[in-house]
C-alpha cells in the first residue's frame, strides 16, 4: 500500500508504509541469547552427566549381586585387614632408624609409625613432616632430631627454636601432643649434649611440650662401633622409652 505525500517544492514521494507483524520476537541483546543458550548447554550436559553416574551405579550393584559367594567374603575380610589409623609417629634422624614400631605398639598399645631421615637436621625434618601429615594425622608426635645439627656446629638456640617451631606447625597441623625426645650420647660431644637437652627441657616446658629423658642411654654401653649411632641394647631402650611415654602420657587421648 503506497500514500502520496506533497512537499512544499511540489515533488510527490512515494513512501513505503512499515507493517507491523504481532508475535514477531524482538532481540534485544545479543549477550542475552548467547548466555541462555549456554545456560541451556550446560543444563543439559550436567543431565548426561547424572544419567552416566546412576548407569555406572547400576551396574556396580548389579556386578556385586553377581559376585559369587568366596569372593564376597575375600572382599569383607580385605575390609576388616585395613591398616590401623596412625596413633603415634616418630620424626627423627638416622638415630631412629632401627627403632620398630612394633615393639612401640606391643608395649604401649599405641600403633605407631617411624619416620627416619639419615644425615637430617631438625630444618630438614620439619620440611619432611609437612609431606607426613598429609597421609596420616596421629595423636602424638615424637620428634629425636638436633644431634646432627650440634655436630655442624649450629648454635643451641638455634637448634631449640627450630625444633620449637616444628612442634608449633605439628600443633597447628592438629596433632594432639608433641614430645621432644633427648638426644643420646655421642663420644665426640660429651659435654655438648647434656648443654643441648637441658635447653630441650626448658623450651618443652614453656611450649607445652613433653620432654623424654633418654639419659639410660650411656656412651659406654650403648654405642655402635662409629661411636654416634646405636647399638642393638642401645636401641631397645630408645624403643622402651618411646613405649613408657606413650603408655604413661596418652591414656584416654582417644576419648577426648
Amino acid at each position: 500500500m503506497y500514500e502520496e505525500i506533497s512537499n512544499p517544492a511540489g515533488v510527490a514521494k512515494i513512501t513505503k508504509k512499515k507493517s507491523k507483524k504481532k508475535g514477531t520476537p524482538v532481540v534485544k541483546n545479543s549477550n542475552e541469547a548467547s548466555e541462555t543458550q549456554h545456560r541451556l548447554e550446560q543444563a543439559t550436559a550436567e543431565q548426561q552427566r547424572q544419567k552416566l553416574i546412576q548407569r555406572a551405579q547400576n551396574m556396580q550393584q548389579i556386578c556385586e549381586e553377581h559376585l559369587p559367594q568366596e569372593q564376597q567374603k575375600s572382599t569383607k575380610s580385605a575390609k576388616q585387614q585395613l591398616p590401623k589409623p596412625v596413633e603415634s609417629m616418630v620424626l627423627g634422624s638416622s638415630i631412629v632408624k632401627h627403632v620398630r614400631g612394633g615393639i612401640i605398639n606391643k608395649y604401649s598399645g599405641k600403633y605407631s609409625k617411624i619416620c627416619c631421615y639419615p644425615g637430617a637436621g631438625s630444618e630438614k625434618v620439619t620440611d619432611h613432616a609437612e609431606v607426613e601429615l598429609k597421609y596420616a594425622l596421629p595423636e602424638t608426635t615424637i620428634i629425636h632430631c638436633g644431634g646432627n645439627d650440634l655436630a655442624n656446629d649450629m648454635p643451641i638456640n638455634e637448634i631449640t627454636s627450630n625444633i620449637e617451631y616444628l612442634g608449633k606447625e605439628l600443633k597447628h597441623r592438629g596433632v594432639k601432643r608433641i614430645a621432644v625426645s633427648g638426644m643420646v650420647p655421642r663420644i665426640y660431644m660429651q659435654k655438648d649434649i647434656p648443654s643441648l637437652n637441658l635447653a630441650f627441657k626448658k623450651m618443652c616446658s614453656q611450649n607445652g611440650y613433653d620432654f623424654i629423658d633418654n639419659s639410660n642411654i650411656s656412651y659406654h654401653w650403648h654405642l655402635s662401633d662409629d661411636c654416634i649411632h646405636l647399638n642393638y641394647d642401645g636401641v631397645k631402650l630408645l624403643e622402651r622409652n618411646f613405649a613408657n611415654y606413650l603408655k604413661k602420657n596418652t591414656k584416654g587421648m582417644d576419648k577426648e
